[in-house]
């Protein structure tokens, strides 16, 4: 049973972003497998110790991976600004030369990083926007791991600290291999020293760049497939431009809550249907996010363009100058994700899973909706899937509106759960039939044709009726803190909302609305089960049906 809430992607009503939701009005079909796609522009940065392979290996990349594209070849930096070297052609002895006096050295790591700075954007950029692709040798961080070859002085925590302020390349190759290796391919500098370098490469290289360690061993022709597995397959926000630096990540934690395009306002705003507010903080913070991302306010803010990588299946789905916003669920390898096309308009909804267990639910839910979701009566209907594949349930665009008091079931919906029940009854009334198995208040959608219901894995025939009425009731106090306890008390008596509801689902299940208290304490004695006492996302519910349990005994 699912306990925390998996609030699947949906859009707003009230808002700019519902026109043209479903992804049936043109656009690329999102269906099945489709070859993964590579985006145009990017830099990549390839990097190592002498003898690692650097330069061949970016001879192959260029012929092999871009041929036919435009690329710009750059040594150690962009170049930008001139730059006087007393050596004319290759380097045969890089640390003969003396480290400059301590405010040269200053100096000169200053020069070079403004020149990182100004060729990034001036010659780096317009390439890459243009769907050119740039190689760069060594790059920054070889100035951290081999500084006497610069004739810098030991200033390692400078070199960092500049470092945070420069662009990231696309991806950072950085070539390994064991120093004998190095040796045979080049003498100039000793083993010992080759050994430190390829250590401090590990360590030298921050933690949020997109790095992949290669070993220079293996044949040039394998490195240039891994090269071109870990390039990212980000789409472009706009036509013609790279997607570098254009996700926000709320809330700002370093575990990943949420990463919102930041630009343009339409496309941040659409975002947001990312997360359905059921509560009145959650509320209010969507209210005032939706109006940040309205007036340009995401721009502001610290941008991370890093996607997790177990989402980069989703992107082959990404429609031509197209997007997403992702989240993490509560499921450790889980992620919801919207697509929007190049207008900043919602184009499908996506569940992703990264791991077996994960991909396992993922087919469990698919065919539950294949199977039971069209046993559901009016008002409620399942979600409609538009394409699966392993790992990746696409699904339609929910246009949903906002409810004032969401932990409140209506009568019509409880009646239509009472009719769910019986589709899949095996016998006399009163016995096991269907249920959703985790129908709660942020798995509930209204809509202007009615109401759909969302995360079907737990769905399945044997469970005992009123099931799905007293885990929604139970789900919100425990989580929302509504309905209260005597609350749930007067229902079970008959009065109140609960008390309509039971008698509504009854109706529908052609059930005794008298055997709910008894139905009651049986679903807290069968959810109990299911709930691990040692999950701390677990705990609340079952402080909260230890409460409920001595209601009408």
């Amino acid at each position: 049973m699912t306990i925390a809430d998996e609030r699947s992607v949906v859009l707003p009503s009230d808002g700019h972003a519902e026109e043209d939701a479903a992804p049936s009005r043109g656009g690329p079909m999102l269906v099945d497998r489709t070859p993964r796609r590579r985006r145009s522009g990017g830099v990549i940065v390839v990097a190592g110790p002498d003898g690692a392979g650097k330069s061949s290996l970016c001879d192959a990349i260029t012929s092999e991976l871009f041929a036919g594209a435009s690329v710009l070849r750059l040594h150690h930096r962009p170049g930008f600004f001139p730059y006087a070297s007393r050596t004319k052609g290759p380097v045969t002895e890089p640390h003969a030369e003396r480290a400059y006096p301590a405010p040269l050295s200053l100096l000169k790591i200053l020069y070079v990083f403004c020149d990182f700075v100004a060729g990034w954007h001036l010659r780096i950029r317009p390439q890459t926007r243009s769907g050119g692709w740039v190689l760069l040798e060594r790059g920054w961080w070889d100035l951290t791991v081999d500084p006497r070859r610069y004739r810098l002085r030991e200033t390692p925590r400078l070199i960092s600290f500049l470092g945070r302020f420069l662009p990231k390349p696309d991806l950072t190759v950085i070539l390994e291999a064991p120093t004998g290796l190095l040796l045979q391919r080049k003498q100039e500098l000793p083993g010992a020293e080759l050994a430190r370098q390829s250590r401090s490469w590990r360590s030298s290289v921050p933690g949020n760049a997109r790095v992949v360690y290669l070993d220079a061993s293996r044949p040039i022709q394998e490195l240039v497939r891994t090269v071109d597995l870990e390039l990212p397959r980000r789409p472009d926000l706009r036509p013609g431009r790279t997607g570098e630096e254009r996700w926000l990540q709320l809330p700002g934690t370093k575990s990943l809550g949420w990463l919102l395009p930041r630009a343009p306002r339409r496309t941040s705003v659409s975002s947001l249907g990312l997360y359905q507010p059921v509560t009145v903080k959650g509320r209010v913070c969507w209210e005032l996010a939706r109006t940040a991302a309205a007036v340009g306010g995401f721009r502001l803010l610290p941008a991370d363009r890093r996607l997790p990588k177990d989402v980069d299946p989703l992107l082959d789905h990404v429609p031509p100058g197209g997007t997403v916003a992702i989240a993490k669920t509560s499921h450790p390898a889980r992620y919801l994700g919207l697509i929007l096309d190049e207008r900043g308009k919602p184009f499908a909804m996506a569940k992703i899973a990264a791991d077996d267990a994960s991909r396992r639910s993922l087919e469990l839910e698919r065919e539950a909706l294949r199977g039971f979701g069209p046993l559901l009566s009016a008002p409620l209907s399942p979600p409609r899937v538009l394409g699966y594949e392993d790992g990746i349930l696409l699904m339609e665009v929910v246009a949903w509106s906002h409810r004032s008091r969401p932990w409140r079931l209506p009568e019509e919906v409880a009646f239509a759960l009472g009719r769910f029940n019986v589709a899949g009854r095996q016998g006399p009334a009163g016995t096991s039939g269907l249920a959703h198995g985790d129908f709660a208040p942020w798995n509930l959608m209204r809509t202007e044709a009615g109401w759909v219901l969302l995360d079907w894995e737990e769905t399945a025939g044997g469970y005992p009726p009123f099931f799905d009425l007293f885990h929604y009731v139970v789900q919100a106090h425990a989580l929302l803190g509504r309905p209260s306890r005597r609350d749930i008390a007067a229902g079970l008596a008959g009065d109140g909302w609960i008390g309509r509801s039971i008698r509504a689902y009854a109706d529908g299940a052609g059930g005794d609305p008298s055997e709910a208290r008894v139905r009651f304490h049986q679903y807290l004695s069968q959810s109990n089960e299911r709930l691990d006492a040692a999950d701390p996302a677990h705990r609340s519910a079952l402080r909260a049906r230890g409460r409920l349990r001595t209601l009408g005994t």
